[in-house]
């Protein structure tokens, strides 16, 4: 077992999105572990570990973009009952992936494993599973992923799903493309997705002038949508896997990155947010 010494700071990372005429830039965690229901079970255990000397920021939920509440005091011991997977962070003393959470005692606050020293007994830094969403893994050899999709026709889709005339090189994926096609996997109407063409910031207007329900409330094949903002420049879209009964949902999504091979060049993974996030959920 490595021993976690203290440090002072976590590196921040961005990942890239693309839509069809313009490359959109956001901000985002790293990538969090593949979810299912057992991972995101919430494991009653009761004990504690230290904060650093630059103590460590306390967040509504297991996520590494979730509000903060508050910020521990140095080298606190903070006292746990419960934990879960969240968002993954790199280990301040390994700089290794460890997706646990810790929720304080008596509250609903969070913090992330990755920034006290002491570790849930029994626990692994990741989770390890043989699915990665509750609905399963997206199946890339559906038409909704290809002919039916309409970021695929034009080209914004990854080299693997063969587009004809590909416009993304060798990048991986793109969030728009996949929003589209999971969304239609989903279950929502093709017909009403397929209204939603520009960049992931545009979604949400160009839902609302196509006559589609918009909410602040998740639902699953939901698609998250972000506005522009500091945070996410050029906005974001994904699609909503579960919704949990503390607020947070499992959403999937996929990355568009111009620098090959870069931790944010990415088919698809999964991550658990507050459900307070998004700016909005189109409900096609």
């Amino acid at each position: 077992m490595n021993t976690k010494l203290t440090a002072t700071a976590i590196a921040v990372t961005s990942i890239l999105t693309l839509g069809v005429n313009l490359q959109n830039f956001s901000i985002q965690p790293m990538p969090a572990i593949a979810q299912t229901n057992d991972c995101n079970a919430i494991r009653n255990l009761n004990f504690s570990a230290k904060a650093p000397e630059a103590g460590v920021n306390i967040r509504s939920s297991p996520s590494s973009s979730a509000s903060i509440i508050r910020k521990s005091g140095a080298n606190e011991t903070v006292n746990f009952d419960a934990w879960t997977y969240g968002d993954t962070v790199p280990d301040l003393w390994t700089n290794q992936p460890d997706a646990r959470w810790y929720k304080l005692s008596g509250e609903n606050a969070w913090v992330a494993s990755a920034v006290v020293a002491g570790n849930a007994p029994n626990s692994t830094p990741t989770c390890s599973t043989s699915s990665s969403s509750p609905s399963g893994t997206p199946d890339f050899t559906l038409q909704v992923y290809r002919q039916d999709n309409p970021f695929w026709q034009a080209g914004y889709a990854p080299k693997s799903t063969n587009p004809p005339n590909p416009l993304l090189g060798d990048a991986k994926g793109n969030c728009t493309w996949y929003a589209n096609g999971r969304a239609k996997e989903l279950g929502r109407d093709s017909a009403k997705v397929n209204q939603m063409l520009g960049n992931a910031f545009q979604w949400g207007t160009q839902a609302i002038n196509a006559g589609i329900q918009t909410s602040q409330t998740p639902q699953v094949g939901a698609i998250a949508q972000w506005d522009k903002s500091s945070i996410y420049p050029l906005g974001h879209v994904a699609v909503v896997e579960k919704v949990n009964t503390d607020g947070t949902i499992l959403i999937s999504e996929s990355s568009y990155s111009p620098s090959i091979g870069s931790k944010w060049d990415f088919l698809h993974r999964t991550r658990t947010i507050s459900a307070n996030d998004p700016s909005k959920f189109i409900l096609p």
